[in-house]
């Protein structure tokens, strides 16, 4: 059975909250800038990253239902998990109304949720080190863009695919 959680609840919290249907997986839309120049054949395109974009999922009720609990739960921004990407999670923002009235009559309810471009791994271990290096493995298709801290007292030296990017004393 389909389900996905939002700001840490389950939709499968809910007795009689039936997800009818997830979102396919997708890629984000890539941003660009095409210029075109007379005289030259094609275009110059330059990446400006990617878009945020929807990922819409149906829910149908399927007996008593606390509609005001829903609605306080579909409400806001929080981390999106869908059971058909169970290992990974969105940032996401509902910002388009629900038809609550329709969930009391029985008929399924899109909810939409706009999503950040990139998904996060569930449960992901931080990377630490006190001396000797630390290995951060991109398991994605595309370009992360990971978040690095650094704590402590000498000289550290950051190497991104065996090229030094960045060297300082502390």
């Amino acid at each position: 059975m389909d389900t996905f959680t939002f700001k840490g609840t389950s939709s499968s919290d809910f007795e009689n909250l039936v997800v009818v249907a997830l979102p396919p997986i997708t890629k984000p839309t890539l941003r660009v800038n095409e210029i075109e120049i007379d005289g030259r054949d094609g275009s110059l395109i330059t990446d400006q990253g990617y878009e945020t974009y929807e990922k819409t999922i149906e829910i149908v009720q399927m007996g008593d239902l606390d509609v005001e609990e829903l609605k306080a739960w579909l409400d806001g921004e929080g981390e999106l998990t869908l059971s058909n990407e169970s290992d990974k999670y969105y940032h996401a923002k509902i910002i388009e109304q629900i038809d609550y009235t329709r969930l009391e009559l029985y008929k399924p309810v899109k909810v939409e949720f706009l999503v950040q471009p990139y998904k996060y791994k569930l449960n992901e271990t931080e990377a630490t080190s006190t001396t000797n290096s630390v290995t951060v493995t991109n398991y994605g298709t595309c370009e992360s863009k990971p978040l690095i801290t650094i704590e402590g007292s000498g000289t550290i030296t950051v190497t991104v695919n065996e090229k030094i990017v960045f060297t300082y004393n502390f």
